[in-house]
């Protein structure tokens, strides 16, 4: 017997533990959902808030100016 057997853990996708948590979920399941698509922007904003950093950076510190970007000059 090997010791990650598929017998010993049981299957990656469990339909009865699926439904199981759905029965938790359900009452909230608009927020779950929300949550779910919100993720990925989540993600998004993440990701850019490095480069607002530099952007920010580079506009007011640093001693050669540069103009911001076209997207950026409402946030100022």
């Amino acid at each position: 017997m090997q010791p990650f057997d598929e017998e010993e853990f049981g299957r990656a996708y469990d339909w009865r533990l699926v439904k199981w948590v759905w029965s938790y979920v359900r009452p909230y399941r608009r927020l779950f959902l929300l949550s779910i698509i919100l993720m990925p922007l989540n993600s998004a904003f993440a990701l850019a808030q490095p480069y607002v950093f530099k952007l920010t950076i580079d506009i007011f510190l640093a001693k050669t100016k540069i103009a911001a970007p076209g997207w950026f000059e409402p946030i100022i």
